[in-house]
């Protein structure tokens, strides 16, 4: 990934080919936040002070060249919801956009948005089709296959070619420090035929999940070939200078966002 901003934020190479889009993934540095949401948390699902998490996002849209009133983020409960955004009249009220974990779009200047501390965040590009797209994919979502259902939709309500996609999977937590139980191993065997390719077995009950792998190997399986996807190196858990984690926080931490919009468009 490409560190934009004194490192506020970063961009995929191969997304950053394409001149008809904007897209970023945020770190947590760069905003005025204080311990434990300390700096740039962007969640106002949180209890950071409301005026802060506005600040952040107006600092976010700053250096993005994207204004927090272009920016849709969904109330995400770990589904395989998919929003498509198809009108947008007036200023956007993200009180409408709820229970959802995957959105699509066409439209320009409206930026699809996803929160992380943890979750990979994957952002979708269809160049031929002009068609946009965001997945929500922790656990819960790989189980229930958020990211492959957001592709096949491009593909089959909006006429893209998978092998057309371009993807990014952005900071998650690390496959070396992912420890999941019985009810994660169960799931994920529900969902891949072959469960070794994503998990790293340390007992009959305990394994290290990749998560990344498995929103790669969904993408995969949808028809988007390697070459197209590209994978932040960034661990979520690790790196606590640069980003929150609700794992390594237990669960009080800020939020990451990561989004994508296409240009041309703009909205007052």
């Amino acid at each position: 990934m490409i560190a934009c901003n004194n490192s506020l934020y970063f961009k995929f190479e191969n997304l950053e080919r394409y001149r008809e889009i904007i897209h970023f993934s945020t770190s947590r540095n760069g905003g005025i936040s204080d311990y434990p949401y300390n700096t740039l948390n962007i969640g106002y699902n949180t209890d950071d002070a409301y005026h802060n998490v506005t600040e952040n996002r107006r600092r976010l849209g700053e250096a993005t060249n994207i204004s927090p009133k272009q920016m849709i983020f969904p109330a995400q409960t770990h589904s395989n919801n998919i929003l498509y955004i198809t009108e947008v009249n007036g200023p956007i009220d993200n009180s409408l956009y709820s229970n959802t974990d995957g959105m699509i779009t066409t439209l320009p200047g409206i930026c699809l948005c996803v929160q992380t501390a943890d979750c990979a965040p994957v952002l979708l590009f269809d160049p031929v089709k002009d068609v946009i797209a965001v997945a929500h994919a922790g656990w819960r979502g790989v189980v229930k296959n958020i990211t492959r259902h957001v592709v096949n939709a491009m593909v089959t309500d909006f006429s893209c070619g998978p092998q057309n996609i371009i993807a990014g999977i952005g900071p998650a937590i690390g496959a070396d420090v992912y420890e999941v139980g019985t009810n994660v191993i169960d799931g994920l065997a529900e969902t891949f035929s072959d469960t070794h390719q994503i998990l790293t077995y340390q007992s009959p009950d305990k394994a290290l999940f990749n998560v990344k792998k498995a929103n790669r190997l969904l993408l995969n399986s949808a028809g988007i070939p390697d070459s197209n996807i590209n994978i932040s190196s960034y661990c979520t858990f690790t790196h606590s200078d640069m980003f929150f984690s609700a794992r390594r926080d237990n669960g009080v931490t800020g939020r990451m966002a990561s989004g994508i919009m296409l240009k041309d468009g703009t909205r007052n």
